[in-house]
């Protein structure tokens, strides 16, 4: 009869105990996920950045190759087909042809990234719904343990404060991608002026 009480008691203490961490130990994991998220929205920024260096430098290099072009007259053939940084390996193409090529190439490029933050930020999306979802159902399984006794006010509100943590991590999260939507939709609306232009 005593073996079976301390065997009871035993099965009971950790039963116990694994209730009381599965929320906890749904709050670390969405908390490294949502860390994961973050950062993930960051390298995109950076990654932005850059790439919107590299593009002001293309330009930048394809207008100076124009203005050298513009310089020299009508003498655009070389009989040598010398050239500065990217025109020194044209070919038998022109300048013109070989400025529009590289013009369609950082276009391509540009559209590829694009396309690459728009998956990003899709992924993102469903993890962050993922994370709402586990957070409501942890927030739901804490209701029900208190109001069936068991767990005691401390812990509630220990638990309680890491599924709020989790709430404002989630919220930070879901700002940076209406960020990074805004970005893309900002990119998109410049893109189409630019064709309108040509």
């Amino acid at each position: 009869m005593m073996k079976t009480k301390k065997i009871l008691t035993i099965v009971l203490s950790i039963t116990f105990l694994i209730i009381i961490g599965m929320p906890v130990t749904q709050a670390q994991e969405s908390k490294g996920k949502k860390k994961e998220k973050t950062e993930q929205a960051e390298q995109l920024k950076e990654k932005k950045g850059q790439e919107a260096k590299e593009m002001a430098k293309e330009k930048a290099q394809i207008q100076e190759e124009k203005k050298g072009e513009e310089a020299k007259g009508k003498d655009k053939q070389k009989k040598d087909n010398k050239g500065k940084g990217y025109g020194k390996d044209k070919g038998e193409m022109s300048g013109k042809e070989f400025g529009e090529q590289r013009a369609e190439e950082a276009q391509m490029r540009r559209k590829q990234k694009q396309q690459e933050l728009q998956e990003t930020v899709s992924e993102s999306e469903q993890k962050m719904d993922e994370a709402k979802t586990k957070i409501k159902t942890a927030k739901e399984n804490l209701e029900k343990e208190k109001s069936e006794g068991k767990i005691t006010e401390e812990e509630y509100k220990e638990r309680t404060e890491k599924i709020q943590e989790a709430e404002e991590k989630v919220k930070e999260l879901e700002t940076r991608i209406k960020e990074a939507e805004k970005e893309i939709e900002e990119e998109e609306e410049e893109e189409e002026l630019q064709e309108e232009e040509n």
